[in-house]
């Protein structure tokens, strides 16, 4: 079974690193390995915020069903050191009752990045592509209003939404329709699909994402709490009493459910 770590889409929680999670018993063993992309530095833009997801589908008898929210924090400092703290998503199976986080802290000025195992006091020391060092700031530069045509016979509308204020940051909208014709994935009559997306050129990060497909529901990614103040140096080193082990390549770190 693949089991994947929530609220991805927004922000990249573990850039460089590619992981999975396997259970036996009550050990919970997440795997990773490193990746040779380079995670992004962006400066002079510091910010904390929680990132809420919420999924809700509507079946076919009027039935809703609202899951309950996931929810990760993030923080940047002026010199685009970030820290992630993000739940893992794994069966239920047992570990009920066991919500393990992991935090990654991500230090492109050392040249590191930081995986902490609360458990054991430890910080797994990933060295950093040399390529992070480099400032990446983003402007968004949305679209105008289009229709074109896909390599399946789908519609594609692309609509520019403008800028309004998300969590007292302004951000630039675009809205993307994707609509397949009948009868080209045995369908009997149109479906649509639709991905909205809000864009904070001040904070360089996607505020707000609203996804909907017919089939799977609505899925609502957005930041919460948003604070613009330089967040707490400490927050962005391993705590004192953590012993650091350096890691290449592949690794495991196995939780413990209490």
């Amino acid at each position: 079974m693949r089991i994947a770590l929530c609220l991805l889409s927004i922000s990249a929680a573990f850039a460089q690193v590619n992981r999975t999670i396997s259970v036996r018993g009550n050990e919970i063993m997440v795997t990773f390995q490193r990746t040779s992309g380079a995670m992004k530095r962006i400066t002079g833009s510091p910010y904390s915020a929680d990132l809420i997801d919420q999924h809700t589908q509507t079946l076919a008898d009027g039935t809703i069903i609202t899951d309950p929210p996931g929810s990760q924090h993030n923080a940047r400092d002026s010199q685009g050191r970030s820290r992630v703290e993000v739940p893992l998503v794994v069966p239920k199976t047992g570990v009920n009752g066991f919500e393990p986080f992991m935090t990654q802290i991500s230090d492109p000025v050392a040249g590191f990045l930081y995986l902490l195992d609360d458990q054991s006091k430890t910080a797994h020391r990933v060295k950093l592509n040399e390529t992070a060092a480099q400032d990446n700031r983003r402007k968004f530069n949305v679209p105008e209003n289009h229709v074109s045509k896909g390599s399946d016979q789908q519609e594609i509308r692309v609509e520019n939404l403008g800028e309004k204020t998300i969590e007292g940051v302004l951000a630039k909208g675009v809205r993307t329709t994707i609509t397949w014709p009948a009868g080209t994935r045995n369908n009997d009559r149109p479906i649509a699909t639709t991905q909205e997306t809000w864009f904070s050129e001040e904070l360089q990060e996607v505020v707000y994402q609203k996804f909907t497909n017919p089939r799977n529901g609505e899925v609502v990614q957005r930041f919460d709490k948003v604070n613009r103040a330089e967040p707490d140096p400490m927050l962005f080193q391993p705590p004192a009493d953590y012993k650091i082990v350096d890691k290449e390549g592949t690794f495991v770190v196995t939780l413990h459910r209490p």
